[in-house]
């Protein structure tokens, strides 16, 4: 597992297959791979070939969505150290992201 939380502003720490953040930088919206969906997401993470994204939870319900399948973890892998990269270089509140087709 791969995971990265933000804790300082532009500080990131290695934990596992999932990117989450808090403090100043406060969006990511996404573009799914299939291109129907433009997602805020509060945190991204792999899942095998997929990765998901974490949308919202409420007292008993937690809302996720797949944002791309890839043909391997690897290259799920990849995708999420592109993202994680597109973050730790971004300079403001918001960073976009478009999931690749393949």
């Amino acid at each position: 597992m791969v995971n990265f939380i933000f804790k300082h502003r532009k500080k990131w720490e290695l934990l596992g297959k999932h990117i989450e953040w808090r403090g100043r930088f406060s969006m990511l919206w996404v573009m799914t791979q299939n291109k129907q969906s433009l997602v805020k997401v509060k945190d991204v993470t792999v899942k095998g070939k997929y990765i998901e994204g974490f949308i919202e939870n409420s007292l008993l319900d937690q809302w996720n969505k797949t944002l791309g399948k890839y043909e391997s973890n690897e290259r799920a892998m990849e995708i999420i150290s592109e993202i994680y990269t597109k973050i730790e270089e971004s300079n403001g509140v918001y960073v976009t992201y478009t999931m690749p087709e393949k």
